[in-house]
């Protein structure tokens, strides 16, 4: 019982009860995540990853989006890492309904997670568990992370942070047994799925380190204790990279091969930069709407610029913040002890540089880093800097919860004034709602409750007991907890809206060979316009329509092929194509090429109407060599715009030699297609060529009745080829790619290396 009332009576307990609290209308009511990303890329990922996996294939291939993609080298499918297994023994045991239900506990898991990491990271700055708790609330329930939660890769990386820093920390401070802890939390970092939220993180990290290293010096040997702290992070980092090498080398592939293999184009890496007018909402969360209540209206959507922290803990990390640059001053503060001063002075730094970033092209600064630094334009949403000024303001507040006293002399004077101005902001915001009739209603009800918040924190404070009355202390330190955990679950509350778990139930399943497309303009009216708007989580509509409409990459889920692909990368190839096919609406023989058996177009309601195409189309078949040219000089214009007949005689793409002739005739049948592999019979009347309608990619190679096995042609640009002798009866594609096998080995290598370094450390630390 001693031991239970101990953990009751611990105020970290809000860590873990705060996140479950938050998604609790999900996972209670038997409910889902699906707004956004969990029904458009993550619950279809999975489930075809695990349908692969039942049935005894791994899921490097996806032969359902985008005409054939990669499905584990896309980096944010996660697929390494160890809590996405986790899905996989749920799916294993209760299928999609169920691992669909449980990506709610997986979220609150991961923000639990990330508030015990800004906590325990506290605890080793010696503060004590009533800071620990505010800090650790102030970044697991800010609107960083609770507006984003859906984003599931965002979601699991941001967790590891302030871990990262935690044992950056004891590196700098040459605690034993922190190498192997710090590899392990890179790896994790690394494997969590989101490559933007990662080098923010391992960034953050390496100023952190040199803050520390320098910090923690003795006889003033700074660069001594920073080159080995550095050696150490390398080294980590060296071993981390891997032991995630089975994720990481097939997606370096992916990415050198993508539409980001060069930059984002700087329209595109813009997009999203934090809108200065939310600098406000640091204060007043609401002030601008919020789509849980039907009402945003500001610029952009109210996720990305999510950054509420609570009013007090923002209130008392800059009043920390103040009181380290007076001290550093030497103006006589002395409740800010030195090296807390100058932490106080980094982590304000560090929040100013992230804001600057993150402004993106509201100020000249971010356009100057992207067109002259390398690797600041290979991300979009510079508003994802805050990340770094989120965690930052939140260790801020865990520092300056310890250091609050009971107001006395002005301290006194200006809460009680504080008092009265709370009571006149909640009066004013009544009237003017009584009295003005076109002042916004998010400015009131943000007004009032700001007031309100403010009423009950000054109050609060007023009655703080003095340090001696210990009791009252415990009880009033709870007090503050629980307002402060109020003001951040009425913030993030319902910013993670649930559907029936059944919505995922999957109904008429069908092996389709044929295609769907929808056209980009089509499928941004859909997806911004109807069913994600920004404005609001409850358009007013039956949620099961979203899988009527057949969204990407929705469609999956019941085995139904699409030209479209919702990843975040895809072939650079295949973006080229799809940019020119949607700015001309394609001819015929381009639709049978893609393979389109069906069109989704929208009426003007935003209705969904669906064009059936009455042409008779093959995935694959025997055509003739029309001609043979090397590597660029097939455009994809040279192949939309051709009169030719393409269908027939296809343009390929070869650095050597290859037989070329025109007219190949036979016939063709697909005896097996799986993910990864396509088994054919064959008949030919001559030496010809197979036409594959899907998308070319390292790694596919083909195999003429059992012999040695050659990679594939591209074909028409963007397709896949093979030459075929006319004695042929059988031939296999197969998906096998080099990145793979070579990760995996990389990866399996890693590992033991990591558990001998940690075995030998072991050995010499207990001999």
């Amino acid at each position: 019982m001693t031991k239970i009332k101990k953990y009751i009576q611990d105020p970290r307990l809000f860590l873990f009860i705060g996140p479950l609290v938050l998604l609790s209308p999900v996972y209670l009511t038997g409910k889902a995540l699906f707004w956004g990303t969990p029904s458009t890329q993550f619950v279809p990922w999975w489930n075809f990853a695990w349908q692969s996996i039942l049935v005894g294939e791994f899921p490097f291939w996806n032969p359902l989006l985008g005409m054939g993609a990669p499905l584990a080298a896309n980096y944010q499918t996660a697929l390494f890492y160890p809590v996405t297994w986790v899905y996989f023994v749920v799916y294993l045991f209760g299928g999609i309904e169920w691992m669909a239900w449980s990506i709610s506990l997986g979220v609150a898991g991961h923000l639990i997670w990330s508030g015990f990491g800004t906590a325990n990271l506290l605890r080793e700055l010696d503060v004590g568990k009533f800071g620990q708790t505010i800090g650790g609330l102030a970044f697991s329930l800010s609107g960083y992370l609770v507006a984003r939660a859906g984003f599931l890769s965002i979601n699991a990386a941001a967790a590891w942070l302030p871990w990262l820093l935690l044992f950056l920390y004891r590196l700098a401070d040459r605690e034993p047994g922190t190498q192997g802890k710090l590899t392990a939390v890179i790896s994790m970092l690394l494997l969590a799925g989101h490559a933007q939220t990662a080098w923010y993180a391992v960034t953050f990290g390496g100023l952190w380190l040199i803050y520390w290293a320098i910090e923690k010096r003795e006889d003033n040997r700074g660069l001594v204790n920073l080159g080995r702290a550095a050696a150490g992070y390398l080294w980590a980092g060296v071993l981390a990279v891997g032991i995630s090498a089975i994720q990481l080398l097939p997606t370096a592939e992916y990415l050198i091969l993508s539409q980001r293999a060069g930059e984002y184009g700087y329209e595109t890496a813009m997009t999203y930069s934090f809108w200065p007018w939310r600098f406000l909402t640091f204060f007043v969360p609401d002030l601008f709407g919020n789509p849980a209540a039907n009402s945003y209206w500001g610029y952009g959507n109210y996720w990305e610029d999510a950054v509420y922290i609570g009013l007090l803990p923002i209130l008392i990390g800059l009043g920390f913040l103040w009181k380290s640059i007076a001290a550093k001053r030497g103006s006589g503060v002395r409740d800010a002890r030195p090296p807390y001063a100058r932490l106080g002075i980094f982590l304000g730094a560090m929040v100013l540089v992230s804001f600057l970033l993150a402004l993106g092209d509201n100020t000249p600064i971010f356009p100057f880093l992207y067109h002259n630094i390398p690797g600041m334009n290979l991300f979009q949403a510079p508003t994802r800097y805050t990340i770094v000024a989120i965690l930052s303001l939140a260790l801020l507040a865990g520092l300056g919860v310890n250091r609050l006293d009971k107001p006395v002399g002005r301290g006194l004077y200006f809460t009680r004034l504080a008092v009265a101005g709370c009571v006149a902001v909640i009066a004013a915001a009544v009237l003017a709602g009584i009295y003005l009739n076109d002042i916004q209603f998010s400015f009131l009800y943000s007004a009032g409750k700001v007031g309100l918040l403010g009423l009950a924190a000054a109050v609060l404070f007023l009655a703080k007991p003095g340090r001696i009355a210990q009791k009252k202390t415990r009880t009033w330190n709870f007090l503050l907890i629980s307002l402060i955990s109020l003001d951040l679950l009425s913030a993030g509350w319902g910013l993670n809206p649930g559907v029936a778990k059944d919505f995922y139930q999957i109904s008429d399943p069908r092996d389709f060979q044929n295609r769907i497309w929808m056209p980009d303009d089509v499928e941004y009216d859909l997806k911004f316009g109807k069913y994600f708007r920004f404005d609001t989580f409850t358009p007013g509509f039956d949620w099961q329509e979203l899988k009527q409409a057949q969204l990407p990459n929705l469609p999956i889920l019941r085995g139904q092929a699409m030209v479209n692909n919702f990843d975040p990368i895809v072939p650079g190839y295949y973006q080229e194509w799809m940019d020119a096919i949607n700015l001309a609406y394609p001819s015929p023989q381009i639709l049978a090429m893609m393979n389109v058996s069906t069109i989704i177009g929208i009426d003007g309601d935003l209705g969904i109407n669906r064009h059936s195409l009455d042409q008779e189309i093959s995935p694959v078949s025997v055509v003739g060599c029309g001609d043979i040219a090397n590597q660029g000089e097939i455009q994809v214009n040279d192949i939309l715009s051709s009169n030719q007949n393409l269908l027939e005689n296809i343009l390929i793409t070869a650095q050597s030699e290859m037989p070329c002739s025109p007219g190949g005739m036979g016939r063709v049948e697909i005896i097996e297609w799986k993910n990864g592999y396509l088994q054919l019979e064959l008949e030919l009347e001559q030496d010809a060529w197979l036409f594959w309608s899907q998308t070319w990619y390292p790694g596919w190679t083909y195999r003429v009745d059992g012999n040695k096995r050659v990679g594939t042609f591209q074909a028409n640009y963007l397709f896949q080829a093979a030459p075929i002798p006319s004695d042929a009866q059988q031939v296999e594609f197969i998906y096998k790619p080099a990145s793979v096998v070579w990760g995996s080995l990389i990866s399996a290598f890693s590992l033991i290396m990591a558990a001998v370094y940690v075995a030998i450390r072991k050995k010499k630390t207990h001999p």
